[in-house]
């Protein structure tokens, strides 16, 4: 099963996603983009957002946040 961050935003922090390798999607505001070691990512705050490893390898992502975020910045998408 590949696993997948499910939409969500948040109103305080911004995030960067680095890959660090593997393969995947990224969706930003419904903007669906594939992604590969290299790629980095901007997020705004309060877009939506979701990433899926769409690869046969895992997906690794460093995610730097400014400020950090916490559960109570955490806000799914309906």
């Amino acid at each position: 099963k590949r696993k997948k961050a499910i939409p969500h935003y948040h109103k305080i922090s911004e995030e960067v996603y680095f890959v660090l390798s593997g393969n995947g999607e990224i969706t930003v505001d419904g903007n669906t983009k594939k992604i590969k070691a290299g790629d980095a990512i901007y997020i705004p705050i309060h877009s939506i957002h979701a990433l899926i490893n769409s690869g046969d390898k895992n997906l690794k992502v460093l995610c730097v946040s400014s400020p950090p975020y916490t559960a109570k910045d955490f806000y799914f998408s309906k």
